[in-house]
Order: C-alpha cells, then structure tokens, then sequence
C-alpha cells in the first residue's frame, strides 16, 4: 500500500500532474499496475476523487499544491480574529 501512496503523492505524483493529459497518462499506469492489489476501488473511488477534488480544483483556482492542515488552522484564526 506504501507504493499506491507513493504514486499518488510523491515526488513525480499524481496530485501534482499540471495538465489533464499528464493527470490522464499518470492515473493510467498507476491503475494498471495496481489493478490486482487495489481492484475497483483504486479506479472506481481513488483516482476520480483525486481528480474532481484535487486535480480540477488546482486548474481553476490559484491554491498551492502543498496545503496543509496549518494552512487552514491558521485561515481559521485569522478568520475568527476579524469576526470578533
């Protein structure tokens, strides 16, 4: 399972294809080769979540590709600074 996490987000990942034709070729070969060991769910669940929830979102919006936990614990405080 540590290989399927690693191709989708390592160093030359999925999460970080630029374009959908690279997001297309990367999602292709990491189906076929993990089709025995994640079956349906990989191509079914996995990737098209990827794709909808991360994929599309970065190419209509300016987020950075990195986004983290921090990153939004501190949006919220900034947030609940300007409210009060």
């Amino acid at each position: 399972m540590s290989e399927i996490a690693e191709a989708h987000f390592g160093k030359s990942d999925l999460i970080s294809a630029n374009t959908t034709v690279d997001f297309d070729s990367l999602a292709h070969t990491i189906e076929t080769k993990y089709q025995d060991s994640a079956g349906k769910y990989l191509s079914d669940k996995m990737i098209p979540t990827i794709r909808n929830y991360v994929h599309n979102v970065r190419r209509t919006h300016d987020l950075p590709l990195h986004w983290e936990n921090n990153n939004c614990e501190s949006m919220n405080h900034i947030l609940k600074i300007n409210q009060n």
